[in-house]
């Protein structure tokens, strides 16, 4: 069957024919069904929407139609909304009347480039000041991670929320049913706490370090051996620096212990010699080199600005991406990934301005500079609003929540990533076995939570899901 010929032969059909499907696939998410309206968007506030791709063809068989999403926007709020498209690919702009500000450096399960953080919020705080009547309407593919990292940074620079856990637990009450979904990639989990940090003036810039060693501890794997090597981008997630990759028979091999012990694989000192220098925001992918083909063991992102004194970055198993690791038992619960660093300069710090840096270093870092004068020129132009102003509303839905979590003890945000993709598991699982991931155990409802839940019948499932139909293989 040609997939394009039946995409234009299903978008031509009625909307509601595939409403089941698309709630299937929303899976946990809470949809906008109400005057005449089945579409996979929420209001965060009255202000800001959080929605998944706006589709044609046939990928609208199971995300919202672009010709409903127009429909929407234009009978909600003629000519008041800026739509946010953090997906990485385009579409027809011009039926918005191109009110479409796109951000192509952001990968899919990715965190984001830290400046470009700061300009997505910056310019939603701008067109929201503008005018009481605009809104700003969020999508990447689900409206998920990417949109939940983009929404809660948001929140806290609209000045409607103080602290970024709060932020984040306020988006997944809001976009999933139960509370039980939001942003679950680490990475992005981790980018969020970095904008609060900046936006408090506890960071104020990123030095450059360098990278002197990794320490992976009890290394995962179904195999007798592994022979891992990494590569580093610098950035951007596909901007690549460094590598330690060779032939098949050259890479080092790390072998099981045949011994015993509970912790069954050897410790692995990867590049142990090596001298590279890193600025800003660094995404490192630790790979197999296998003799037919390579394979993802997993991978870590941060910011140089956010190493402490002791120059040194420990990761355990629930802060390596992608989120499925977390229920990998490949991977020991034990598990660390340690990367340790030297200074190039001492004098300068992430406490001191760029300009405050030594000619030596600020030479070394021009990229860098011109991302953090960015940065600082948006928090020093930004008049944080008073809670009193309600610029994006909700603030008393805010309060009343946050109560509502100290007496259900949060259940659900105390492992926010224990989360899968239910309406698309068969791409997932079919992708996480490429990647080395085992696929999560379905994680049954507590009977609290399954007597909140909306039958599927209406078009939502009670099973949480994680962003997006599943990793590219070649990032």
């Amino acid at each position: 069957i040609n997939a394009e010929y039946m995409g234009e032969r299903i978008s031509n059909k009625p909307s509601m024919s595939f409403d089941f499907i698309r709630g299937m696939v929303s899976g946990g998410r809470n949809r906008y069904i109400k005057d005449g309206y089945n579409l996979d968007l929420t209001y965060i506030t009255p202000r800001i929407i959080a929605s998944s791709f706006p589709a044609s063809g046939f990928e609208s068989t199971y995300r919202n139609k672009i010709a409903d999403v127009v429909k929407f926007l234009n009978e909600k709020h003629p000519h008041s909304y800026k739509i946010y498209n953090l997906s990485g690919r385009k579409y027809n702009y011009a039926l918005f009347d191109n009110q479409v500000y796109e951000f192509t450096c952001w990968g899919d399960h990715y965190s984001p480039p830290l400046h470009i953080l700061f300009e997505i919020v910056d310019t939603i705080f701008k067109y929201l000041s503008a005018n009481p009547k605009n809104i700003v309407f969020l999508h990447c593919n689900a409206g998920k991670g990417r949109t939940g990292t983009g929404i809660s940074s948001a929140l806290l620079f609209c000045g409607m929320i103080h602290n970024a856990q709060d932020a984040l637990k306020y988006y997944s009450h809001k976009r999933f049913i139960n509370g039980c979904g939001g942003v679950t990639q680490p990475g992005q989990l981790r980018y969020v706490k970095y904008f609060e940090q900046v936006l408090k003036g506890e960071i104020k810039s990123a030095p450059s370090k360098v990278l002197k060693q990794i320490v992976i501890n009890f290394l995962p794997t179904h195999q007798a051996e592994i022979r891992p090597y990494i590569e580093i981008f610098q950035y951007t997630f596909d901007n690549l620096i460094y590598s330690t990759k060779t032939t098949h028979a050259s890479q080092i091999a790390f072998k099981c212990v045949s011994s015993g012990s509970t912790k069954p694989f050897t410790q692995a000192k990867i590049c142990p010699n090596i001298s590279v220098v890193l600025t800003d925001d660094i995404y490192i992918k630790f790979y197999n080199n296998g003799s037919v083909k390579n394979s993802l063991i997993f991978r870590i992102s941060f910011n140089t600005a956010f190493i402490g004194k002791d120059n040194k970055l420990a990761f355990t198993k629930k802060e390596l991406e992608p989120d499925c690791i977390r229920k990998d038992p490949k991977f020991p619960e034990d598990f660390q990934a340690i990367i340790l660093f030297s200074n190039i300069c001492s004098a300068c710090s992430n406490t001191k301005s760029i300009e405050e840096y030594c000619p030596t270093c600020l030479a070394g870092s021009k990229r860098s500079a011109e991302n953090w004068f960015k940065i600082r020129g948006i928090i020093e132009n930004h008049v944080m609003p008073k809670k009193t102003d309600n610029l994006i509303g909700d603030y008393l839905e805010y309060e009343k929540m946050k109560s509502e979590w100290k007496e259900d003890g949060d259940e659900c945000n105390s492992a926010l990533s224990d989360l899968e993709d239910y309406g698309q598991c068969c791409l997932e699982e079919s992708k996480m076995a490429e990647l080395g991931c085992c696929p999560l155990p379905k994680k049954p409802q507590s009977p609290k939570q399954a007597s909140k839940a909306p039958s599927p019948l209406f078009g939502k499932c009670a099973a949480p899901h994680t962003e997006g139909s599943g990793f590219d293989l070649k990032q």
